[in-house]
Formats: structure tokens, sequence, C-alpha cells
């Protein structure tokens, strides 16, 4: 029977890991819930800038979750760190089951080096953030939270940095930075407002965005043909920053910036001196480099943004699914060998893994 242990969070508890794995009738196993130990969003906020920025072994162990996980074979964690010692000291352990598409919080290098299989999950709240991409694209363009905070403090307010060149969006030009599955879906939710398409993705083929109505361009051309740039890429090494100062100043002075995706994509200290200088129409920024945004941040002077707390992809959908998501790789890999959203696949290789994959088939 497989030893199956769930790490909650305050956002997926262990609580809620243990009903979805009962609600499914694939993945057989006696079910251990353990919490992390960290209670609230502001804990967890810390715990996630240390390893984002330093990896998981900047977060100390929680010696519990090695004293009652001991057996696990399964480990499943939401945003939990998996460090090399606790792979080390778990030594039963053939799974590690990630309820997200980051694996930040993963060392996958110890990972691979002892055999152990790391899944992630993606798409799952690609409905979610593509649904708020939209929603900001309209909020900073109309004005919508700007006049709403005007409200509140008792003011009726008609003029904004944008009234010049507030317009709607039909017949306007929208840059994708990345056409992953949040991409496409952004692209779908807007044709309905009479907008072009452009794209920048070079993994992507030029065909299958054609055959979705939008334009494959280069990144500069993007960049200087847009009214609004969104960016839905995956932050690698290869992107960190790749929205740099020389790519800033060839938008126009009206095109507005959205970035739902990550904030080290972007060089922040070139895109706030370009709203400061209101050398583009203005900005909607979900993520941020440090986060919670401190106070004394720039960006909080500034009246040609909208700001939001990381909330794309908050929703109880988004967390139900990524169990759900996570529990059928789970099983797909278990019963058929499917490898989808394995992370390190050469891990498989190993002897001990294969006999004990073959156990469970």
């Amino acid at each position: 029977m497989l030893k199956i242990v769930g790490v909650g969070d305050p956002v997926i508890t262990a609580d809620t890991m243990q009903e979805i794995f009962r609600q499914q009738d694939r993945l057989r196993g006696e079910f251990q819930k353990i919490t992390w130990g960290v209670t609230d969003q502001s804990q967890l906020q810390h715990q996630r800038s240390l390893y984002e920025a330093n990896g998981p072994e900047a977060v100390p162990v929680p010696g519990h979750i090695l004293q009652q996980g001991a057996a696990a074979q399964i480990l499943l964690v939401h945003f939990a760190p998996v460090s090399a010692q606790i792979i080390a000291g778990l030594p039963e352990l053939k799974i590690i089951g990630v309820a997200r598409a980051g694996v930040e919080n993963i060392d996958v290098e110890a990972a691979d080096q002892r055999g152990v299989l790391v899944f992630n999950v993606t798409g799952r709240n690609a409905e979610a953030v593509s649904d708020f991409t939209v929603g900001l694209i309209l909020a900073e363009s109309r004005n919508i939270a700007r006049s709403h905070v005007a409200l509140l403090r008792g003011k009726w307010r008609k003029e904004f940095v944008n009234t010049s060149y507030c317009g709607v969006l039909l017949d306007k030009t929208v840059g994708l930075v990345g056409y992953g599955r949040i991409g496409r879906l952004v692209a779908r939710k807007l044709k309905g407002f009479g907008v072009s398409i452009v794209v920048y993705d070079p993994y992507t083929p030029a065909s299958t965005i054609l055959e979705d109505g939008c334009e494959p361009i280069g990144v500069g051309e993007l960049f200087r043909q847009s009214d609004f740039i969104s960016l839905h890429a995956r932050l690698t090494a290869e992107t960190k920053q790749f929205i740099n100062a020389e790519l800033i100043a060839e938008m126009k002075s009206s095109a507005y910036f959205i970035n739902t995706a990550r904030a080290g994509l972007v060089d922040h200290r070139a895109l706030i001196t370009a709203l400061t200088e209101k050398r583009i129409g203005g900005a909607a920024l979900d993520v941020f480099e440090l986060e919670p945004l401190p106070p004394g941040s720039p960006l909080l002077e500034l009246d040609n943004v909208t700001l939001t707390s990381h909330l794309a992809g908050v929703t109880q959908d988004t967390y139900r699914l990524s169990m759900e998501l996570l529990y059928k790789n789970l099983a797909d890999f278990l019963e058929k060998g499917r490898q989808d959203n394995l992370i390190n696949p050469s891990a498989a290789d190993q002897h001990d893994l294969q006999d004990w994959l073959a156990a469970q088939r």
C-alpha cells in the first residue's frame, strides 16, 4: 500500500489534500496529514521569498516533517520547502508532487541524485490568471481602481494621467510575450473586444499562433506596435530581466505594461523610471521583486499604475484543481508510465526506483 504524506500550508491545507485524495478513486494508499507550521499568509510570503531567492535550503527544515513523514513514499506539497535534508531524511521517498507549476521550493538536483521523481502541475490557474489579466487591462486603461480610491477619499475625480489618450479597446493592438496556456486564453478572451493580437514566443510554432488569428512577431516590433503589452512567459535563466530598458524605451508613450507572470522577467528600475517620467502610458502589476510590496516602494507614489497583491491565480477553484490534477498525473504515471509534468525524467532510470515502480503496476 502506498504511503502518501501531504504537507499543507495556509493556502492548500493538509485537510484539503486529504479530502480531495479521498474523492479520487485511482490512487490507493494510506494518506497522512502534516501541517508545515506556517500559519498565516504573511509568514507564508516571507518563507516563499526566502526560497525563491536562495533555494529551499534557505528555509529551516521543520523537524516534525522528518519525524511524522518518515515512512513517506510519496510526498505532496504546495508551498512547503523540500530541501536536500528532507529528501535525505525520508529513506522510502520515491516521488515528490508539487501542487503548482513552480518548483522553486524543491531541491530538484538532490531529488535527481537520490532517484526521487518530481511532478508539478501546469494549467491549474490558467483561467484565473487570464481573467485577471483582462481585468487589469481594463482597470488600468479606464482608471477603475483610481476612481474607486478617489471616491473613498471623498473626491469626484474626472482627470487622470491618461485622460488625453484614454480610449476603448476596439482596434487597439495587444502584444503577448509568451503564448502558453495562459497567453492563449488571454488572446481568446480579448478577441471579443475587437483587438488585434501580436505574439512573441520563440517556443511556439508560428503556424499555431496564426491558426489562432494572432500574428507572430519579433519582440522589438511587438514593443513598438502594441497599445498593451502583457507578459505570460516563464522565468528562466534566459528570461531573467529580459524586459530591459531598451525594450521599454521602444514602447509608445500611450502604451500600457501588464505583468501577471513573474517580477523577475522585468528590469524594475527601468520600468519605474519610464513610469515616473511618463514615457509610457501606465502599468498594471500583480507581481513584485519583493512581496509584500514594502513601504516606501516608489511604485506606491505613482499615479499611473494599478497594483494588486499577487492575486491573479488566487481562487478556490484553482486550489482544488491543483490537487485534482496532481493526483491524476501521479495515477497516470503509476498506472501507465505517462510522464506528464515530470520535472526530472532522468531520475526514473535508477534501478531501485524502477523496481519499486514495477511493483506498483
